[in-house]
């Protein structure tokens, strides 16, 4: 049985659920769930109405717990939600999810949404993101984009988005066209000290215009409530050097003599580099790739292993 319960922020008032709550009291909501098997997933569609009193650039703060009644490990079981209060008429901004408290080694999904708010088409944005110093950048992984993009990431970890001729057009003319959005995720490093506070912000660019910049995400590494070790598995995967300037061997096997096919892909899924019959002790020439950050695949004895790669 899986009990979940959402506490709301103040601010919020309960409008309705599908499915539809066991409760709703004040501003806690429960759900019960009774069969849920294990690799099963569900969703419940929430609906909630902020107060008009909410201050623009304010949080609202709100926690979602789920478990099992004999959970071994319930340290995993909580998110805390910590939304930004915006409104429709600047939705310049940036938003982190999870935010507030999280774990080390956490994923943090990102979202920059842009609105052209001017009096004329928007042709070029850019957007410049500087991640933070406790972020993985070979973690880095583009997961939706309203319009197609070019990507770039510089060694000292500011991603570039850029739209050429993305023909914006402006919120007076077409507002749910002036209107776009770019979604990453990221992983934060694994040895980083409770307390570490993790910020980011981004600035956007119109044409020619000077940067506006959206508001700073913040994330805090919390103190450990448990330890969960996974098993390690027999197989790894390392190049090196990495980044690199062109040469890189690619460590996939203990068994040096061992032959995988390599496939290199752009962060928005596009096959650019593909090689048969590489070994772990074989340098491979990447010279041609552009600068910038990239996921390489490699398929050996019906396994398939992954690891980023920075092209400097």
């Amino acid at each position: 049985m899986y009990l979940l319960i959402f506490v709301m922020d103040s601010l919020y008032s309960f409008i309705s659920a599908n499915p539809a709550p066991l409760s709703v009291s004040g501003q806690t909501i429960t759900w019960i769930y009774s069969s849920l098997a294990p690799g099963q997933s569900a969703t419940i569609q929430l609906m909630l109405m902020p107060d008009s009193s909410g201050v623009l650039g304010n949080y609202m703060n709100s926690t979602l717990s789920i478990g099992p009644l004999n959970d071994t490990i319930p340290s995993n079981n909580s998110i805390n939600l910590h939304q930004l209060i915006t409104l429709a008429w600047d939705p310049n901004d940036k938003i982190a999810m999870p935010s507030g408290r999280i774990q080390a080694g956490d994923d943090i999904t990102y979202t920059i949404r842009f609105q052209n708010t001017g009096n004329a088409t928007a042709y070029n944005v850019t957007i410049k993101d500087t991640l933070d110093q406790n972020l993985d950048l070979m973690s880095f992984e583009i997961l939706g984009s309203s319009h197609p993009l070019n990507f770039n990431m510089s060694g000292n970890g500011i991603a570039t988005f850029t739209y050429y001729n993305i023909q914006l057009p402006d919120s007076g003319s077409d507002y749910e066209g002036s209107n776009g959005f770019v979604t990453y995720r990221v992983i934060s490093k694994s040895n980083l000290q409770p307390m570490t506070v993790i910020n980011n912000r981004a600035g956007i660019i119109f044409d020619w215009n000077p940067p506006m910049m959206t508001n700073t995400t913040s994330d805090t590494i919390d103190f450990v409530q448990g330890i969960h070790q996974p098993a390690l598995p027999d197989y790894f995967i390392k190049a090196s050097p990495n980044p690199t300037n062109g040469q890189v061997v690619f460590r996939f096997s203990e068994n040096n003599t061992a032959i995988g096919e390599l496939s290199i892909y752009t962060p928005l899924g596009q096959l650019i580099f593909n090689e048969n019959n590489i070994t772990s002790t074989r340098a491979v020439d990447l010279s041609t790739l552009s600068t910038g950050m990239y996921t390489a695949l490699i398929r050996s004895a019906g396994t398939v292993y992954k690891v980023r790669i920075i092209k400097q």
